[in-house]
């Protein structure tokens, strides 16, 4: 691999890339877990004060689905940190690969 100064440019800017996509997938799977809870907190608050309410489960399946969203945006991005990788380490960096 020849010494190109712009190549560990190239590397940490996409290192930051990653991380960034990790931060975010990790906070919507934080925020996932909050509505999950949300609704059992409700319920567990109108229970404690005698009231018992009918509740659909439509947060508890917001929050299912905000965790898998999470999950597929954290591998998304590892999936898109590899592929500029594995091209610098083949060869010339070629733009179209990105």
């Amino acid at each position: 691999m020849p010494d190109n100064p712009n190549r560990a440019r190239d590397h940490l800017a996409n290192e930051r890339t990653f991380l960034a996509w990790v931060r975010t997938g990790v906070a919507i799977v934080v925020f996932g877990f909050a509505i999950g809870r949300f609704s059992i907190a409700i319920r567990q608050l109108s229970l404690m004060q005698g009231k018992e309410i009918q509740t659909s489960g439509l947060s508890v399946w917001l929050g299912l689905v905000a965790i898998v969203a999470g999950v597929v945006l954290t591998v998304a991005g590892l999936l898109r940190y590899g592929k500029p990788k594995r091209n610098w380490i083949a060869g010339p960096l070629n733009l179209r690969d990105l």
